[in-house]
Order: C-alpha cells, then structure tokens, then sequence
C-alpha cells in the first residue's frame, strides 16, 4: 500500500515503443518489497509483462489477444 506507479511515455505502438514503468513507496509491512510484477489487464484477462526488484521495468507492450487489439 501507499505507493505509486507511473509510465512513460503514456501511448505508443504496440511491440515498437518501449515504455518504462516506475514503481516506488510500496510498502509491505510482513516481508517488505522482495519483487515487483507488472502486468497488463483487459477485460479480466492479465498478461504478465516482467518483473523487477528495483520496481523499475522497460519493455515494449505485446500484442494482445484479436479480440482486444
């Protein structure tokens, strides 16, 4: 709780821009922060983008399925 996330830039290409998602202040009172996991949701359906210790994260977005592209 009490943190944020941010990305930049805030639109691009599927698969050809790279995005960078910053994530700082999470706080985790029983073990604290051991990995931060990204994900992008459509619908119900989550999509597992990568993972960081550093909550910090750059990728290009994958395609999504046909029916939410």
């Amino acid at each position: 709780f009490n943190g944020w996330c941010s990305v930049t830039p805030i639109e691009g290409i599927t698969m050809d821009t790279e995005f960078n998602i910053i994530c700082d202040n999470w706080i985790d009172l029983d073990d604290g922060i051991i990995r931060y996991e990204f994900y992008t949701k459509n619908d119900e359906h989550l999509t597992a983008l990568g993972s960081s210790t550093n909550g910090l994260l750059s990728i290009k977005i994958p395609l999504g399925s046909d029916y939410v592209n």
